[in-house]
């Protein structure tokens, strides 16, 4: 297990020889015409803007939740009263 170990080399029988690719818009009129900031018509930027987002729904939704929950606690009890206010400004109506 502790017995050192060497890696030998792929040989290559051959050296790779490709074509050189300009990345830059100068070389390519049909390249300068696009906008370059965008992935195919997505602009990639926007992307960085879910993390932050998730970060505050993270943050936001249980603090929405317990604000609703405390809201129901309060307000439950009053949906008697208030129909019984309604009906009774109903009834005067008459």
């Amino acid at each position: 297990m502790c017995k050192r170990r060497t890696i030998q080399a792929a040989a290559v029988p051959q050296s790779y020889e490709g074509e050189t690719i300009r990345f830059d818009a100068q070389g390519d009129p049909e390249r300068r015409s696009k906008p370059r900031h965008h992935c195919g018509g997505f602009p990639w930027w926007t992307l960085w803007l879910i993390w932050p987002l998730i970060s505050v729904l993270k943050w936001s939704v249980p603090l929405l939740l317990g604000v609703v929950a405390n809201l129901g606690q309060i307000t439950l009890p009053l949906i008697p009263v208030l129909m019984i206010v309604v009906g009774l400004l109903l009834l005067r109506r008459r």
